[in-house]
């Protein structure tokens, strides 16, 4: 059995199949803008869920990851910080049920729920009992999340000599990723979804997220495009030499 995880990317691809949205930058506008982190962060809050349509109904993309907050975030931030990310996620949470039954998609959180307070965790906890939509079309959120943790965890419950494809369907997300779109100016892809994103499009940008456009977002795709067009033939050639 071969795990969608070792598949390679299958050309053409004009569009990718599934994108990970990296917010970064949200604090930097704050700053910026003489912004109190709350009132940024609801700003890209609304942000994602702008690009979160546009990906959804414009440019039919079936998945969308978005990177909410890493593990540490939640136990290392100020305390102020992380109480206004609460309030800001509990809005944006009501939005995204809203928004989802409106495409017709399902919501999945992943990561570590017991970071959060109980009545965030009572929210994720309804949301999974009461999938929103078909399974086609999923918007997954990251939220308490680390590559490293979701690694060990798939790991530990794997069985002695099990097979890669056997290990990988206990990580927590199954599909690869195709394109990867970050803000904020910081090349790197960090402790996120990275054995799901080994042949996936890098797309950085300077702007911060608050700051991001539709323009962006059609630019990133276009580039993806092109990518597949001329890399994705010498990629293929590269792998009839193996």
């Amino acid at each position: 059995m071969i795990h969608p995880l070792e598949q390679p990317m299958v050309f053409p691809l004009d569009r990718p199949k599934h994108i990970l949205i990296y917010p970064d930058g949200t604090r930097r506008y704050a700053l910026e803008h003489g912004l109190s982190a709350e009132v940024a962060y609801r700003v890209g809050a609304q942000r994602l869920l702008d690009v979160v349509e546009w990906l959804f109904s414009e440019y039919a993309i079936p998945k969308v990851t978005a990177y909410l907050a890493h593990s540490s975030t939640l136990t290392m931030r100020p305390p102020h910080q992380v109480r206004s990310l609460y309030h800001v996620w509990t809005d944006f949470l009501d939005q995204c049920t809203v928004l989802c039954h409106k495409l017709d998609a399902q919501i999945q959180i992943i990561g570590d729920s017991s970071l959060l307070p109980k009545s965030l965790q009572t929210t994720i906890e309804n949301l999974d009992m009461n999938k929103v939509g078909n399974k086609s079309n999923v918007l997954s959120l990251l939220v308490g999340y680390s590559a490293r943790q979701e690694i060990l965890s798939a790991a530990t419950r794997t069985p002695p000599n099990a097979d890669f494809a056997t290990f990988a369907s206990f990580l927590w997300v199954q599909s690869p990723v195709h394109l990867i779109i970050r803000t904020g100016g910081l090349p790197i892809i960090g402790d996120v979804l990275v054995l799901q994103s080994t042949e996936a499009r890098l797309f950085f940008m300077d702007k911060l997220w608050p700051e991001i456009t539709h323009e962006d977002i059609d630019h990133a795709l276009t580039e993806f495009a092109r990518w597949n067009q001329e890399g994705g033939r010498n990629l293929e050639e590269r792998r009839s030499l193996l």
